[in-house]
């Protein structure tokens, strides 16, 4: 009854609502890094990258721009070598061709 209910530890009754659950929602499959600093869009790429791993997408945009080819080559120098990265390749035309590095998740 109500009684021996309240008696118990909250812990006993429910044990299940203390534990957290554990998941990696998505970060969405492109990142817009147009007009930062390198320092700044190769840390926030880190995380991106990190989080698209762990949420399972297989594949991720990510939008640099064309400009003077700087931050193109510090992404992709960066996606290189990163143990969550299969591969990477410039986008299609109409994915916005060289402004644009499309990056192969690795599978776990």
């Amino acid at each position: 009854d109500a009684a021996d209910a309240a008696a118990q530890p909250a812990a006993s009754r429910d044990a299940s609502a203390a534990r957290p659950q554990i998941f990696a929602p998505s970060p969405g499959m492109e990142l817009d890094l147009r007009g930062q600093r390198a320092e700044d869009a190769l840390e926030a790429l880190d995380r991106y990258i990190d989080s698209a791993y762990l949420s399972g997408l297989p594949f991720v945009r990510i939008i640099h721009g064309k400009g003077t080819g700087k931050l193109r080559q510090a992404i992709r120098d960066a996606l290189r070598h990163s143990p969550n990265v299969d591969r990477w390749q410039s986008g299609q035309e109409n994915e916005g061709g060289d402004g644009v590095t499309v990056a192969h998740l690795a599978k776990e």
